[in-house]
């Protein structure tokens, strides 16, 4: 498979994956009951550090931070 072939399917699929409503997500969530992300931009300094899943259901609130 070609990188560009690569690219596009993986992109497709991830769009897919994104689309899916809140409510169909939420069984996914088999691992821990909660979830953190932290970014740091390196240029500016900016950093954010937020958990997005708690008891195991995502937080529309840290989802629109992020």
């Amino acid at each position: 498979m070609t990188r560009r072939r690569f690219c596009r399917h993986t992109a497709a699929g991830l769009a897919g994956i994104a689309t899916l409503p809140l409510a169909t997500a939420r069984p996914l969530l088999a691992g821990p009951r909660s979830r953190d992300l932290s970014f740091r931009h390196l240029h500016t300094g900016e950093a954010l550090s937020i958990t997005y899943v708690e008891g195991g259901a995502y937080q529309p609130e840290a989802l629109a931070r992020i």
